[in-house]
């Protein structure tokens, strides 16, 4: 799953860097995404970026604020299976369906990576118009 990300990625990010029409830019987005991993599901919400934009094709490496919710019964601390967490990684968007590939950082150099998909939201005034 994660190579076939990761090739989508690759391909998306070649197919924009021959486009005629493309465009890089700072920008924050409206996007919900649902991204799974090993040991948890996690909620992210769209932060900023920087994006190379094509017709219908946009690629970006951005932050991702999140909400995690971690499989593992912590009994000692009951309230640690859902938190709020930052990730960085990589989206890949066409039209108004995303496919995200970040990486979440936690104490002890503990990295996490996870896969998923989500969708566009456009939010008037914060968007570039399409």
């Amino acid at each position: 799953m994660k190579k076939a990300l990761l090739l989508l990625l690759l391909l998306a990010l070649v197919q924009l860097l021959t486009a005629q029409e493309s465009k890089a830019g700072f920008d924050f987005t409206g996007q919900v995404s649902s991204l799974f991993g090993k040991e948890s599901v996690t909620l992210t919400f769209g932060g900023p970026g920087i994006s190379f934009s094509g017709s219908n094709l946009e690629f970006s490496a951005r932050f991702l604020p999140s909400l995690r919710y971690g499989f593992k019964a912590n009994f000692a601390k009951p309230n640690e299976s859902m938190r709020t967490v930052l990730g960085f990684g990589a989206q890949v968007r066409y039209k108004k369906l995303l496919a995200t590939l970040p990486a979440f950082y936690f104490f002890q150099n503990h990295w996490e990576f996870t896969a998923g998909v989500g969708v566009f939201l456009p939010v008037g005034g914060i968007n570039r118009k399409k």
